[in-house]
């Protein structure tokens, strides 16, 4: 692990305890992304890392079975901490604001139809993001294709039992809406945007995640770029 860290170079360190560190790895002509909690602490590789990269290992796998090419191909598990899987080439979604500072022109309303479609064709085969925003749509370099990622909450049909199925359910569309409202309006009608309204429970999780986990948690166990990080060729 070491040895493939060290020719690697680093994209993002970790920035709290629940997340990993992520590497570009060249092998050859190829590249691919490296998501690990290998130089994480021993709490946050046990109680965050095994449980995300195992989960994230078994959507990946789920969602390529059933042919979905939106989200990265996996390629490699590694102990109980560590994904290799597909680089994608493109850019993050983000909000016309940002385009706009930058005087950039926005994605065309294609790509915001595509998005929709894509979520929706998993939805409908049974598979959830839990995590759906714009930070993890990629949109290609050339095109109107767009790719998923960041699937360590995702969960499947067969775990619809579960409490939590619902509510990230419901949190996918209302991202989905929300994004379709800032980026291409005219795709969302009033009652859709009335229809996807956060309920109580999605509302409380929203106001965790951003206000309280972001905000006072995640700062105490932000963890940057540790001694055990390389970057290299």
């Amino acid at each position: 692990m070491k040895e493939l860290l060290s020719t690697s170079a680093l994209v993002r360190g970790s920035t709290s305890c629940a997340t990993g560190a992520v590497y570009l790895w060249h092998q050859g002509e190829e590249s691919f992304l490296v998501k690990t909690f290998w130089s994480n602490g021993w709490f946050s590789r046990l109680f965050f890392g095994r449980r995300g990269i195992a989960n994230e290992w078994r959507m990946l796998c789920a969602l390529q079975q059933a042919g979905f090419s939106c989200a990265p191909q996996p390629y490699a598990r590694i102990g109980g901490h560590t994904i290799v899987m597909e680089f994608i080439q493109g850019k993050k979604l983000e909000s016309r604001r940002h385009y706009a500072s930058r005087g950039e022109t926005p994605p065309a309303p294609e790509v915001y139809r595509s998005l929709r479609e894509e979520l929706d064709r998993l939805h409908q085969a049974g598979f959830i993001h839990g995590d759906f925003r714009r930070a993890n749509v990629m949109v290609a370099s050339q095109g109107n294709k767009v790719r998923i990622i960041d699937w360590a909450t995702g969960m499947k049909r067969s775990d619809a039992e579960h409490f939590l199925y619902g509510q990230l359910l419901g949190s996918d569309n209302y991202s989905l809406v929300k994004i379709l409202k800032d980026g291409a309006p005219e795709l969302v009608s009033p009652k859709e945007w009335q229809e996807n309204a956060p309920g109580f429970f999605l509302r409380l999780g929203r106001f965790l995640r951003q206000r309280v986990y972001r905000n006072y948690v995640k700062p105490l166990f932000r963890g940057g770029r540790d001694k055990h990080s390389h970057s290299g060729a």
